[in-house]
């Protein structure tokens, strides 16, 4: 574990001070409370092989369809997501509506997907009670050369006109590594109340309230905890908490990353408003 990441504009170092493992949360075979358990210890659950990977993989093939072949590398198959090196000059920005992003989180293939039983069956035992699925999923698609990450945030800032009782299902459309741009958890945030934290931390969105902070060092170095990650591999979810601070680096790979974030909440609380249409990155949240 050695050399350096980036996330945005902001450098990390990767040791052992700044990093630590994601570890996978053994699944089968495991009680209802067991699982609830460790979601209440840790802030999250890593479940290996959850979704089946042919199915995961149908996603990114169906996605990647939508794109010009400039946008691969050359020798490749399109639904690898192989970067050329060169975006498209003439794609609209991701997520408007002419972007390949934004018909397809609304097809009835990814509706699917993400109404999975198994997802709902996991949200069910985690709040304890029967769920709706919150129709707003955001779909990210990260490439190398543009600094362009998840800042440090807790999803809660995005959803405080709702409850509280929800969960926030994170999956990689594709295999992930860590340098192609993976999600990572700041260890035992959960506990953290950030409303004390905030003030002392920089930001390079001085306009927005809701992202923590671009700088995943000094948020490390602030509260005394390591960035937890892992290579993610396609069929792999995270389901965390949304008091969970968790960001992403920076892709360097040519393995593009593209990955979803599905939420359940408990079907009988109040669903914040903005999240009952479908997802556009021009919606504003």
């Amino acid at each position: 574990m050695t050399g350096t990441l980036t996330s945005n504009s902001a450098k990390i170092p990767f040791n052992d001070r700044y990093f630590g493992d994601l570890r996978a949360t053994p699944w089968t075979n495991r009680s209802p409370e067991s699982l609830r358990q460790a979601f209440r210890d840790q802030g999250y659950l890593f479940l290996k092989r959850y979704l089946d990977r042919g199915e995961v993989l149908d996603q990114r093939s169906k996605y990647f369809a939508g794109f010009p072949s400039s946008l691969f590398k050359p020798g490749t198959r399109q639904e690898d997501g192989i970067f050329s090196g060169a975006f498209p000059t003439d794609l609209p920005p991701h997520g408007a509506s002419d972007h390949p992003a934004h018909p397809f989180v609304r097809t009835r293939e990814f509706e699917r997907f993400v109404d999975s039983e198994r997802l709902q069956f996991l949200s069910q035992i985690l709040l304890e009670h029967s769920v709706t699925r919150l129709r707003r999923t955001p779909l990210r698609h990260f490439v190398r050369g543009r600094s362009v990450a998840s800042r440090a945030h807790i999803d809660f800032s995005y959803l405080d006109c709702g409850t509280s009782e929800l969960v926030t299902i994170w999956i990689p459309i594709g295999d992930c590594p860590l340098r192609a741009g993976g999600l990572i958890y700041l260890e035992d945030s959960q506990q953290i109340e950030f409303a004390s934290v905030r003030t002392a931390l920089s930001s390079d969105r001085a306009h927005d309230h809701r992202p923590l902070t671009h700088e995943l060092q000094e948020l490390a170095d602030l509260t005394g905890r390591r960035w937890l990650w892992a290579d993610f591999e396609a069929g792999d979810i995270v389901v965390h908490s949304p008091f969970m601070a968790h960001a992403s680096v920076n892709s360097e790979t040519d393995l593009m990353r593209v990955s979803t974030d599905v939420r359940y909440a408990r079907s009988d609380a109040p669903v914040d408003p903005r999240w009952r249409s479908d997802w556009s990155a021009t919606d504003g949240f």
